[in-house]
Protein backbone atom coordinates (compact mmCIF):
# COMPACT_ATOMS: atom_id res chain seq x y z
CA UNK A 1 0.00 0.00 0.00
CA UNK A 2 2.40 2.57 0.75
CA UNK A 3 4.52 1.60 -2.86
CA UNK A 4 0.93 2.53 -3.96
CA UNK A 5 0.40 5.62 -2.61
CA UNK A 6 4.56 6.21 -3.57
CA UNK A 7 3.91 5.85 -7.45
CA UNK A 8 0.31 7.63 -6.93
CA UNK A 9 1.51 10.60 -5.49
CA UNK A 10 5.02 10.29 -7.36
CA UNK A 11 6.08 11.10 -3.64
CA UNK A 12 9.35 9.02 -1.30
CA UNK A 13 7.03 5.88 0.29
CA UNK A 14 6.08 7.16 4.08
CA UNK A 15 8.30 5.67 6.67
CA UNK A 16 6.57 1.97 8.45
CA UNK A 17 8.43 1.27 12.05
CA UNK A 18 7.64 -1.74 13.41
CA UNK A 19 8.39 -1.74 17.49
CA UNK A 20 6.43 -4.93 17.97
CA UNK A 21 8.10 -8.24 19.04
CA UNK A 22 10.38 -10.24 21.61
CA UNK A 23 12.53 -7.71 22.74
CA UNK A 24 13.71 -6.39 26.62
CA UNK A 25 10.80 -3.62 26.10
CA UNK A 26 7.66 -5.92 25.09
CA UNK A 27 8.92 -9.25 27.44
CA UNK A 28 8.87 -6.59 30.68
CA UNK A 29 7.34 -9.09 33.59
CA UNK A 30 4.07 -7.94 34.58
CA UNK A 31 1.79 -7.85 37.90
CA UNK A 32 0.84 -11.02 38.93
CA UNK A 33 -1.44 -12.72 41.86
CA UNK A 34 2.35 -13.44 44.34
CA UNK A 35 3.46 -9.95 42.99
CA UNK A 36 0.64 -7.53 42.45
CA UNK A 37 2.17 -4.14 42.99
CA UNK A 38 5.06 -4.96 40.75
CA UNK A 39 5.64 -1.36 38.35
CA UNK A 40 5.78 -2.47 34.78
CA UNK A 41 8.99 -0.24 33.26
CA UNK A 42 7.89 0.40 30.18
CA UNK A 43 4.07 -0.30 29.84
CA UNK A 44 1.20 1.27 31.96
CA UNK A 45 -0.79 -2.24 31.23
CA UNK A 46 -0.54 -4.29 27.88
CA UNK A 47 -1.20 -1.78 25.11
CA UNK A 48 -0.14 1.55 26.42
CA UNK A 49 3.46 2.59 27.08
CA UNK A 50 4.93 4.88 29.17
CA UNK A 51 6.54 8.38 28.51
CA UNK A 52 10.15 6.61 28.71
CA UNK A 53 9.16 4.46 26.10
CA UNK A 54 7.95 6.99 23.67
CA UNK A 55 10.49 9.27 23.87
CA UNK A 56 12.85 6.14 23.11
CA UNK A 57 10.55 5.40 20.01
CA UNK A 58 11.22 9.17 19.15
CA UNK A 59 14.96 9.36 19.47
CA UNK A 60 14.80 5.73 17.64
CA UNK A 61 13.10 6.73 14.50
CA UNK A 62 15.06 10.61 14.59
CA UNK A 63 18.36 8.52 14.44
CA UNK A 64 19.50 9.00 18.14
CA UNK A 65 21.02 7.00 20.70
CA UNK A 66 18.84 4.69 22.74
CA UNK A 67 19.42 2.01 25.38
CA UNK A 68 17.26 -0.86 24.21
CA UNK A 69 19.68 -1.73 21.00
CA UNK A 70 17.30 -4.20 19.70
CA UNK A 71 14.08 -1.95 19.34
CA UNK A 72 12.42 -0.81 16.08
CA UNK A 73 13.37 -1.61 12.98
CA UNK A 74 11.97 0.59 10.05
CA UNK A 75 10.07 -1.64 7.55
CA UNK A 76 10.79 -1.81 3.85
CA UNK A 77 9.68 -4.35 0.75
CA UNK A 78 13.01 -5.27 0.70
CA UNK A 79 13.59 -6.27 4.93
CA UNK A 80 9.62 -7.67 5.79
CA UNK A 81 9.99 -10.89 5.09
CA UNK A 82 13.74 -11.05 7.04
CA UNK A 83 11.68 -9.63 10.20
CA UNK A 84 9.01 -11.70 10.51
CA UNK A 85 11.18 -14.91 10.12
CA UNK A 86 13.11 -12.76 12.66
CA UNK A 87 10.45 -12.69 14.89
CA UNK A 88 9.30 -15.73 14.24
CA UNK A 89 12.43 -17.40 15.31
CA UNK A 90 12.40 -15.07 18.59
CA UNK A 91 8.89 -16.05 19.42
CA UNK A 92 10.13 -19.53 19.64
CA UNK A 93 12.74 -18.60 21.61
CA UNK A 94 10.78 -16.98 24.06
CA UNK A 95 8.25 -19.64 24.07
CA UNK A 96 10.67 -22.01 25.25
CA UNK A 97 12.18 -20.03 27.76
CA UNK A 98 8.87 -18.92 29.08
CA UNK A 99 7.81 -15.41 30.92
CA UNK A 100 11.05 -13.30 32.60
CA UNK A 101 11.57 -13.61 35.80
CA UNK A 102 9.47 -11.81 38.30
Amino acid sequence: MNSQTERSNRNKPFPLWDFSGYHPVAVDPYPTEENPFLIIKWYRESSHYRKITGDMILDRMLGNPISQTIFGAPLTRQNLDFILDAQGKLMQKYLKAGLPAQ
